[in-house]
């Protein structure tokens, strides 16, 4: 026996050594698969020192002061000598012209011959004494007044007429409101009696189907209590019939929660705050007296009509399943005390007696139904004759009032004829009166226009000897064929090219004097803008050949194109440089000492401004594990690749490169640093 023990004891703590084992190695290797899915980061530790905060800019390099080439009549050019890049001396031909006249000469030329033989017209229409056409032009007047005055008279109206239609329209229109108001409430009637009905009907047919369960129960019942005097029952069967109508009740409850069960827990949790200490049953009834008072709109507790849907779609087959967890509980004790068959006959007595009970209660409730719904039948159809008589009766309200309303167009178009009519004969009878008076005036001022016809024509002579004198003037200035250069420089623009003509005043070519220094300009920010000051030295980057390249700010303008929010750093250059050449500035503030500088590549920034990702590890049995943790800090300053911030402490380590995305919170895989 005790060998017996000492082998089973034996064989346990064999079992726990390897159960131990076996999890140490799923330990090791779930950690090494873990580490090998973190991201992998690299960590640069939080240093203080100092930081020359700078400004870099690339601009392309301008002359100082420029030559533009023009002319002062459009010429065609027929050669072009120079080229962007080219050094020009004074007196060096850049353009030859051709020979024809410019455009502004023949322009000239065509306005002198115009005004010539405008003269000459002016001469041919001189005024005329003949007033025929006037005498025509009044006799035509006096026949429209006429056909005018006819058309009023075939248009007279009164105004008592036009007030009368307006009034009746007004009265039927007003009658008519009242008509589609009593429509609509009799819609609103129709409705709410259709429903009522429709509910009655709902609640006459579960009765129905509620008293034929019964009726089955109760023959049930009658047949099992027949079975037990017949001793061909017995209390386990019965146990086994209820649990069996227990499943069933209970998979159709959870059917059913699964489409109806949030709305209902949300009416229950609604019955509860009213009363917390009410058992299921009670809760169940509460239940029931909300959805009764659902649509009571001074009720102070609102259900809504997901949750009555609940309620109706669910509580006969709750009652249902609490009818039948009592059953099984009866049976179960009843079994359990060892009751005997006269016992089980006296409790299916009993039970037959409270279902003809119900049963009653059940016919009692139907006979109400069915005179209610009888009632609500006889008060829809009612309402129905009464929204049918109120339809027909606006029918003939609108049938009116479009006959009233055509009549009503028919006389406003009648006083819109008589009015237009008189309208017409007045205009008619001042234009008559214009005519008279202004054929009158005409005979009158025929001397006087005569005398201003011979004014005009010296005037015309007067214009056409200053045109004589502008085109003495154009062949006087017009330009050589050849254009020269006025100063000396560099061609930095030629805008034409051979062939084509070149507009008066237009620029040929721009010569850049680059004897009078160069320039660079850098557009940076308003914040950038206020750390350099004019006279301040600028670094030229990354120019490692030639000569020596020196900066100078010459001034801070404003950039036009930016509405304040940028500035233009305009920079004198000396040195060896060429107009088109790009250079990169560097210009800032002294350096500064610091107590947290990291590397700017560990900077990041997001809606809620910038911040780091600082690595902070935890002991753990198997070693070391890291969390990226934010930290929100404040850019101090930079330079090309350090930042000062606050926020941080010194020696905290922060993430500067990860070989994934990473978030705050995450862990990661420490990587030794390069």
């Amino acid at each position: 026996m005790e060998e017996n023990s000492v082998k089973k004891r034996g064989w346990v703590k064999n079992a726990v050594i390897i159960f131990l084992s076996v999890m140490l190695v799923l330990t090791f290797f779930s950690r090494t698969i873990m580490n090998h899915s973190l991201p992998e980061v690299a960590t640069a530790s939080v240093t203080s020192g100092s930081i020359n905060a700078r400004i870099r800019g690339t601009g392309s390099v301008t002359a100082g002061d420029s030559y533009e080439v023009v002319v002062n009549q459009t010429r065609k050019v027929e050669t072009v000598y120079v080229k962007v890049g080219d050094k020009v001396e004074t007196g060096d031909v850049l353009f030859v012209l051709s020979d024809a006249d410019s455009s502004e000469l023949k322009d000239a030329q065509e306005l002198l011959e115009s005004l010539q033989l405008s003269y000459q017209r002016a001469l041919l229409d001189l005024t005329d004494r003949d007033y025929a056409r006037e005498d025509r032009d009044i006799q035509k007047a006096r026949d429209a007044m006429a056909k005018a005055n006819a058309a009023m008279l075939a248009n007279t109206y009164t105004p008592d007429e036009i007030t009368a239609s307006a009034a009746a329209i007004r009265e039927a229109e007003r009658n008519q409101a009242d008509l589609e108001t009593a429509l609509a409430e009799a819609e609103k009637s129709v409705a709410q009696y259709e429903e009522s009905v429709g509910t009655l009907e709902d609640q006459f047919k579960t009765l129905n189907s509620e008293m034929d369960k019964l009726s089955k129960t109760i023959d049930d019942e009658d047949e099992q209590l027949e079975e037990l005097k017949s001793g061909k029952s017995n209390a386990e069967e019965q146990l086994r019939n209820a649990m069996k109508e227990l499943t069933k009740s209970k998979e159709i409850v959870d059917n059913l929660m699964m489409t109806y069960g949030e709305a209902f827990n949300s009416l229950k949790e609604k019955a509860k705050e009213l009363f917390p200490t009410y058992s299921e049953d009670e809760l169940l009834i509460q239940m029931g007296i909300l959805v009764d008072r659902a649509n009571e709109e001074d009720y102070h507790t609102p259900v809504t009509q997901n949750e009555v849907d609940a309620y109706k779609a669910l509580i006969k087959d709750i009652n249902d399943q609490r009818k039948w967890e009592n059953e099984v509980e009866k049976w179960q004790e009843f079994i359990k005390t060892g009751a005997s068959v006269q016992q089980q006959i006296d409790e299916l007595n009993k039970s037959i007696e409270e279902h003809e009970d119900e049963l009653k209660d059940k016919s009692l409730q139907a006979r109400e139904i069915n005179r209610q719904l009888a009632t609500a039948t006889q008060n829809l159809t009612g309402a129905q004759q009464w929204r049918d008589s109120m339809k027909g009766r606006a029918a003939a309200q609108a049938e009116l009032i479009s006959q009233l309303k055509d009549a009503d167009n028919a006389l406003q178009q009648r006083k819109a004829d008589y009015d237009a009519a008189e309208e017409e004969y007045e205009r008619l009878k001042t234009s008559l009166e214009d005519l008279l008076f202004a054929l009158a005036e005409q005979k009158k001022n025929d001397d006087k226009n005569i005398a201003r016809e011979n004014l005009d024509l010296q005037d015309q002579k007067k214009k056409i000897a200053r045109q004589q004198e502008l085109v003495a003037s154009l062949q006087t200035d017009s330009v050589g064929r050849e254009i020269t250069a006025k100063v000396s420089g560099v061609v930095s623009a030629v805008n034409v090219t051979a062939g084509r003509d070149a507009a008066a005043n237009e620029t040929l070519a721009v010569i850049e004097l680059v004897d009078r220094g160069y320039n660079v300009r850098i557009t940076v920010t308003s914040e950038q803008a206020q750390k350099v000051r004019v006279g301040d030295s600028a670094e030229v980057v990354n120019y490692y050949w030639g000569p020596e390249i020196k900066a100078t700010l010459a001034s801070i303008v404003n950039d036009p194109q930016s509405q304040g929010k940028s500035k233009i750093l305009v920079f004198n250059i000396t040195g060896d440089v060429s107009t088109g050449q790009n250079l990169t500035l560097s210009i800032g503030q002294k350096s500064a000492n610091f107590d947290s500088i990291i590397p700017t590549s560990a900077v990041r920034s997001d809606t809620n401004g910038s911040f780091v990702l600082v690595l902070t590890a935890k002991n753990t049995p198997l070693g070391n594990r890291y969390t990226a943790t934010r930290v929100d800090v404040n850019v101090l300053a930079q330079d090309d690749t350090q930042s000062a911030v606050s926020g941080l402490s010194y020696g905290d380590f922060v993430i500067t490169t990860s070989s994934k995305p990473v978030d705050a919170g995450m862990q990661v895989n420490l990587v030794e640093n390069p």
